[in-house]
């Protein structure tokens, strides 16, 4: 039996209980305080909230499932959320109540929206496993999720198809260098089928399939290889597709640069764009420039570029002329070689064409070059740009040997207008002269030696003779002057001539001879070498005032194109005789020099000298087909060169039978012919003082009858060449047409083409020349009359 217990016990267990009664209270309000925060926290949440039991009956929902799906109480879950009147079967919550967390997706037919589910296991009040399962409505953002899946499909085919249209190729590479994808272009330009390389590894594709394809694989494996080492920076370079069955030959630019951001982050992008044209443009604009090049650096003319006064961009022409190299012009001013007298007058073109004023294109200056040698050049401007500023183009042409030819050729016309002036003047004095020296001779003989009248002849006559000589030289210069030439050598004249050369110069002057022992001969006029080597003598020692040195030349010289041009003078190459004459007197001007050979021209004094010295020598060079040209400068002397050709193969020197002067005397019947009366009667007079019998005429057809009309021979016809009426050739021809022993001199004060070629007697051909004397004539009519 039980102990009753004690008040004290009973009190003391009635604190206890009262104690475990508080304590219970405490609790259950710390428990209601909870639920009532957890409930808040449910409530208060943007998500769903629902609690299940096994029984698939709903324990709780917050009123954000109430809101979508209703009231709860009394409804299993699958009702609830599917209308189903049993468990779906899709259901999570086996999973969850053996302690697994599910996450899914789930579309409520129901109200037709997506759910992002999370289910967890919990301990129920009863102390069983539930689940607690958390709705996230996220219908939004699928919608928008297949928005932008829906766009980006649609891009990925837009970029797919513009990738596709395009002439640009294309490699998508990921981070492993696998291609990804390649594009239409790409397959056609690699002659690749897109089947055949997406997913393979890059670079065995390229030792396998691609390298072989270029011209140099070596070097487009090694710099696509060194971005795949190092896939940081952006690579470009030209590569050379070769041809075969599957691709055509072309060039291609390789640019290619890393993905550093997406799906292929790591990886790298390559493009290949098809430059064929362009190279093909490449190569057609550098054969031009090649070929514009070469025309540029081979062109004769100086080409070049002006600005700020300097020369640019200068060929090689233009460093020829200048004597300077680019690199020298680019730091000079042009206005160096500008001619002091001609640099206003550049410079002012030169500054127009710079503002594009109007200017003439082309014009000649004077040109100074390295060495202070003159040039004559022309040349043609055009404004244009260089370096973003402006400037001209130029092209000069050197004109030196062009105004040289202008200035030889306005010189020969000057000499032909005078020499044809002189010649007619020298023709009518020959006649009067014939006359004057024909009447003094005769009258010699008519009076002896101590007669006070013969001083007056022989004066007379002496200056007849005098005159004749002038008028010689005068024709000589107009080259009228009859010649006969010969073969013959110049040392040899000159050696003949060497005592009385020396007589034409003061003894303070040393002349020297220094001849070419192997010296060409030459087919000239005996006569006229004397007088060339005469004049130039005297003229030389004139140059002398103070004494000096005379040096004398001969040599055998070639001469080419480019002498000839040099001085002036169209001509072909040759083989000439020079013969030179060199004085250290007082030089020349170039004023001088232009003039020395004009007739009448003299730098000496009233009445010391004619000036028909050197235009004489000048007359005789262009009659023999020479040349003379003169080297001088004042206080450096004076050098005279003349050039005689070499004389041909075939050319013979004649020989003739000199008649002496008892057997001048003769008998014949002469027939004379000249239109001046005067000269016709002296003529007459002449013959017949020495026995012949003369008949006269004053033209051709004259001479004719005459010649038809006498009885018994005509032995001789002497003619004047130029009649009227009819000249002496076509009476020569028609008397000897009937009588051809008939034997003829032909008589005249200057040339003429009927007898002569550039005043060389046709062959054959007997003449002599107006004035002559009395002797002269018998002689050369003896000379004939014998033959």
């Amino acid at each position: 039996m039980s102990k009753i217990p004690t008040y004290e016990e009973l009190e003391q267990r009635i604190r206890e209980l009262e104690q475990a009664e508080a304590e219970c209270k405490r609790m259950g309000e710390a428990l209601r305080l909870e639920r009532d925060n957890l409930h808040n926290i449910f409530e208060s949440m943007e998500d769903g909230i629902y609690i299940v039991n096994q029984q698939y009956d709903i324990q709780y929902v917050n009123s954000v499932l109430v809101k979508d799906f209703g009231p709860y109480e009394g409804v299993k879950c699958y009702k609830y959320f599917h209308d189903l009147d049993k468990v779906c079967p899709w259901c999570k919550n086996q999973d969850v109540w053996a302690g697994k967390t599910v996450r899914w997706e789930w579309y409520s037919s129901k109200n037709e929206r997506t759910y992002d589910l999370i289910d967890t296991p919990m301990t129920l009040s009863d102390g069983s496993i539930g689940k607690l399962e958390i709705f996230r409505d996220i219908h939004d953002r699928k919608r928008a999720e297949d928005a932008l899946r829906e766009s980006e499909e649609k891009y990925r085919s837009l970029t797919n198809d513009v990738l596709d249209s395009s002439a640009i190729g294309v490699f998508l590479l990921d981070s492993d260098f696998r291609v990804v994808w390649v594009n239409q272009a790409l397959e056609r330009y690699f002659g690749l089928r897109r089947d055949e390389v997406v997913g393979k590894d890059k670079r065995q594709l390229i030792r396998e399939r691609i390298a072989d394809i270029f011209q140099d694989p070596e070097i487009f494996t090694e710099k696509v290889f060194n971005t795949y080492d190092d896939n940081t920076y952006i690579e470009n370079f030209e590569c050379h597709v070769l041809a075969n069955g599957e691709r055509e030959e072309r060039w291609l630019e390789h640019w290619s640069q890393p993905i550093r951001t997406g799906l292929y982050a790591g990886g790298r992008v390559e493009h290949y764009s098809d430059i064929t044209k362009q190279k093909q443009t490449e190569t057609i604009l550098q054969e031009s420039e090649e070929k514009y090049r070469f025309l540029l650096e081979n062109a004769g003319e100086a080409i070049f570029i002006a600005q700020d006064e300097t020369l640019k961009f200068c060929n090689p022409a233009t460093e020829r002329l200048t004597g300077y190299s680019k690199e020298e012009l680019s730091s000079i001013s042009f206005v160096k070689f500008i001619h002091p007298e001609d640099r206003e007058m550049v410079l002012e073109r030169y500054q127009k064409r710079l503002r594009n004023e109007k200017v003439e294109t082309g014009y000649s200056f004077r040109f100074i070059d390295r060495n202070g040698m003159g040039h004559w050049v022309y040349i043609t401007s055009t404004i244009t740009s260089w370096e973003g500023k402006p400037a001209t183009l130029n092209f000069v042409n050197d004109i030196s040997s062009q105004k040289n030819m202008e200035a030889q050729l306005r010189q020969a016309q000057k000499m032909e207008a005078v020499g044809t002036l002189a010649g007619g003047v020298a023709h009518d004095f020959n006649n009067l002269l014939t006359t004057i020296i024909g009447n003094a001779e005769l009258a010699l003989m008519q009076i002896y030696k101590g007669d006070p009248l013969n001083e007056y002849i022989e004066e007379i006559k002496n200056a007849g003779n005098t005159a004749a000589s002038l008028t010689r030289q005068l024709l000589t210069f107009s080259r009228k002057q009859m010649i006969q030439p010969k073969v013959l050598s110049i040392n040899r004249i000159l050696h003949d001539m060497e005592k009385m050369l020396r007589r034409l110069i003061r003894e303070d002057i040393e002349m020297v001879l220094d001849l070419d022992s192997e010296l060409w001969p030459v087919n000239i006029d005996p006569g006229q070498i004397e007088q060339v080597s005469m004049n130039l003598v005297v003229n030389a020692g004139d140059a002398m005032p103070k004494g000096g040195k005379l040096l004398i030349e001969t040599a055998n010289v070639h001469l080419d194109r480019t002498y000839f041009r040099n001085h002036g003078v169209e001509n072909t190459s040759g083989a000439y005789v020079m013969l030179a004459l060199t004085d250290n007197g007082t030089g020349m001007d170039e004023k001088t020099r232009d003039r020395i050979f004009e007739p009448f021209f003299t730098t000496k004094e009233m009445g010391q000298g004619t000036g028909l010295g050197l235009s004489t020598v000048y007359g005789i060079m262009k009659q023999n087909n020479g040349y003379v040209w003169v080297y001088s400068e004042p206080g450096k002397g004076t050098t005279f060169k003349v050039y005689f050709p070499k004389a041909g193969a075939d050319e013979v020197s004649d020989t003739e039978e000199q008649v002496g002067d008892d057997l001048l005397i003769g008998s014949e019947t002469i027939l004379v012919v000249e239109d001046s009366k005067t000269l016709l009667k002296i003529t007459q007079k002449m013959l017949e003082k020495y026995g012949y019998r003369i008949l006269t005429a004053q033209n051709g057809r004259e001479a004719l009858e005459v010649f038809s009309g006498h009885d018994g021979p005509i032995h001789l016809i002497l003619t004047d060449v130029v009649m009227p009426k009819m000249g002496g050739q076509d009476l020569v021809e028609k008397i000897q047409s009937e009588k051809p022993e008939v034997k003829l001199v032909y008589m005249s004060g200057y040339t003429d083409r009927a007898i002569s070629d550039n005043g060389m007697l046709h062959k054959d051909v007997n003449f002599i020349q107006k004035p002559f004397s009395s002797n002269d004539l018998v002689r050369k009519v003896r000379e004939v009359l014998n033959k």
